[in-house]
């Protein structure tokens, strides 16, 4: 096929966010989403792979070096500390072999600024090519105003959706990006949203753990609490319940 990639959606659900003095910020502090002038937004970020070298393209927004209320896309070319240099090996089916391996490298890159657990999923159905274009489209803008409600602006998590939206070739999921559960796009909810399969990886003491997606996750993403308690009754409505063994997060 044409142009086929892969993308590699990346999220730090517990990373903070200092505010930027918007006009919904009052609000969102008696609502409770803004505590000491900090959200816990999470970041997102997303790698393009092109299946032909194995290249890792590594995209990001955010407040990096900006004016104040403006954000900007960063990549190796803007800031060459985010060159990744590991490489992708696949099958003969173009599918990702070593993705443990790139998941847990990708964790401890600093220059990524992303705090606590990664998360992450895997999404072939990609034209990698329109995907990379988007993306250099937007940081060709350069300071772009910085928010989830800006006016013509953007955040991490609005960015990392778009670049999926450009590149996706599945109609559904581009319409996925478009209707968020929550208020607006988060980094979490990217993951979940792109996952092939409703398969996603959560890299924590640097161990690499695979789970299965479903609509309780949808529900409850931006916190992922323990869902052991669940009963068995339950669990296989929801789709937690696989081959006899109960799927859980630790």
């Amino acid at each position: 096929m044409k142009n086929k990639g892969a993308i590699i959606m990346l999220a730090w659900p517990d990373t903070p966010a200092i505010q930027v003095g918007s006009w919904y910020e009052p609000l969102m502090k008696w609502f409770g989403f803004n505590k000491n002038g900090y959200y816990k937004a999470g970041h997102s970020a997303i790698v393009l792979v092109k299946p032909e070298t194995g290249r890792l393209q590594y995209f990001d927004f955010g407040r990096y070096h900006t004016p104040i209320k403006h954000g900007r896309v960063r990549d190796n070319f803007t800031d060459p500390d985010l060159t990744i240099m590991e490489v992708a090996e696949f099958n003969s089916k173009s599918e990702i072999i070593n993705i443990d391996k790139l998941l847990l490298a990708l964790s401890k890159y600093e220059s990524f600024h992303g705090k606590g657990n990664m998360h992450a999923s895997i999404n072939y159905n990609i034209n990698f090519d329109k995907a990379f274009r988007f993306a250099k489209k937007q940081q060709k803008k350069d300071a772009i105003p910085y928010g989830p409600f800006a006016y013509r602006g953007t955040n991490c998590s609005r960015f990392t959706s778009r670049v999926l939206r450009a590149g996706s070739r599945e109609f559904y999921r581009k319409i996925q990006t478009i209707l968020s559960l929550s208020l607006t796009q988060t980094p979490l909810g990217n993951v979940l949203i792109s996952a092939k399969e409703n398969i996603f990886y959560k890299v924590e003491n640097s161990f690499v753990h695979k789970y299965r997606a479903n609509i309780f996750t949808f529900l409850t993403h931006w916190t992922l609490p323990p869902v052991k308690a669940v009963p068995i009754i339950f669990s296989k409505k929801l789709g937690l319940l696989k081959q006899g063994k109960l799927l859980v997060r630790n």
